[in-house]
């Protein structure tokens, strides 16, 4: 059975801690897209460890922050600014970057955050976002720290919540959204 966590973020907390938590990566099927954008700046959200920021830095993408309000990245890097933050609550400017990124993430979101987040997505962002969403509860760490995904609902209620923001293409499991 797993221990009682006073928040969502405790759980995730305890992840980093514990556990390699965060270094999966998510973004793999929908690199050669991202490549043809021709990013100049991205701010990943629920980064993790910071796996994409790296692939970013590395791939050309001149300004790149992560940002994650737990999880902290493996290894730590001075190309990449770091911010610990919740997705709905970001310490940038308005308009700071041209693309959010955000991989199996939304999920993880409280639902009364859903919209504050996708919100803070569109005030970052001048071009875009890149996405994926998964449509399941969570299967790893239940017995350390219970469900990981708050927030599962099928893609038509996100597809509603997340039209709003601009026009919504598929790519394989991904989502863009292009402002």
């Amino acid at each position: 059975m797993a221990p009682k966590f006073s928040s969502e973020q405790e759980k995730y907390i305890w992840l980093n801690e514990n556990t390699n938590y965060g270094s999966s990566f998510h973004a793999k099927g929908v690199l050669d897209h991202i490549l043809s954008l021709q990013m100049h700046s991205v701010c990943d959200v629920g980064t993790g460890r910071g796996t994409f920021c790296r692939w970013a830095a590395a791939n050309g993408c001149e300004i790149v922050y992560g940002v994650d309000f737990a999880i902290d990245p493996r290894p730590p890097s001075e190309e990449i600014k770091y911010i610990k933050a919740f997705s709905h609550d970001i310490p940038l400017p308005d308009g700071a970057i041209e693309y959010v990124t955000s991989f199996d993430m939304l999920e993880h979101v409280l639902e009364e955050d859903v919209v504050p987040t996708l919100e803070e997505f569109s005030r970052l962002a001048t071009k875009g976002w890149i996405f994926s969403i998964a449509y399941w509860q969570s299967v790893g760490y239940q017995e350390n720290v219970g469900d990981l995904h708050p927030t599962v609902k099928g893609k038509d209620w996100w597809y509603d919540k997340i039209s709003k923001y601009g026009e919504v293409n598929f790519h394989d499991k991904y989502w863009l959204v292009t402002l």
